[in-house]
């Protein structure tokens, strides 16, 4: 009965697609997981503006920094099956915003984890505790200001791009003075306007520029590119020396700070 055998093999195929794909293990121990959302919702920073992240060490322990204390324990990682034992840490006393409980609730409730696009998804079931970013685990203990540092652009819209001939660096400025100024450089005029931070949240006034002709078509499609990214920025996290800027979870463009 061909449609049969059709009509298996479509399921078999089903089967295997819902599956998802085995963890490779040096993925997961280079890196330090940077925590994004938790429980659907943006996480913010910890005390001292620190990310809240984790990492898998030798040995089967994991170590991090859950929004007010350094953590540490141990863990089991069988293909994409994970188990987090109980986590102790420091001591110090927390503002209720900066409580290490939710993080550490997520870790220890957590039964699978896998890679998406990038990022490491903690999940019980089909339920996405947690999402996280990864980068390197040095750049963890670096800490560039948002304000007062210049932010070079590295990547909009999640790639990179090449500078037009005779083309200047794209960057970004925030300052505090006179109210909360952006200003900066996309690739074929300045701009200007004023931002907006609560927590991790941020969010950008309308971006006026120089009216100065591009030179050429790429120079004006990086421009449009750039500043319409801009505008659909709703978070923010910084990463040792690097400025992430996302929205609706999709990052959206990633400065490194310069300094002269």
């Amino acid at each position: 009965m061909p449609f049969l055998h059709f009509g298996l093999l479509g399921l078999a195929a089903l089967v295997l697609s819902a599956c998802p794909k085995k963890i490779d293990m040096e993925q997961i121990t280079a890196k330090a997981w940077v925590l994004e959302t938790l429980n659907g919702e943006p996480a913010g920073l910890g005390m001292n503006k620190q990310p809240r992240y984790f990492q898998l060490a030798e040995g089967n322990r994991i170590n991090g920094f859950g929004g007010c204390n350094n953590f540490m324990g141990s863990y089991e990682l069988n293909g994409n099956t994970i188990q987090v034992g109980n986590l102790a840490g420091t001591m110090m006393a927390c503002p209720p915003e900066f409580s290490d409980e939710p993080f550490h609730q997520a870790l220890q409730n957590a039964e699978q984890i896998e890679l998406q696009d990038g990022k490491l998804l903690l999940k019980k079931g089909k339920e996405v505790l947690a999402t996280l970013v990864g980068t390197e685990p040095h750049l963890i203990t670096l800490s560039a200001e948002l304000e007062n540092t210049r932010w070079v652009m590295r990547m909009v819209n999640n790639h990179t791009f090449q500078i037009p001939e005779r083309g200047k660096e794209l960057f970004i400025q925030f300052s505090t003075e006179n109210s909360n100024r952006v200003s900066g450089y996309s690739g074929c005029n300045r701009f200007m306007g004023t931002y907006e931070t609560d927590g991790n949240t941020m969010t950008f006034g309308p971006l006026a520029g120089t009216r100065m002709a591009c030179p050429g078509k790429e120079s004006q499609q990086l421009e449009q590119e750039v500043l319409q990214a801009l505008q659909k920025v709703d978070s923010y996290m910084i990463l040792g020396e690097r400025l992430i800027l996302s929205g609706d979870g999709k990052r959206k463009a990633v400065y490194e700070a310069v300094y002269d």
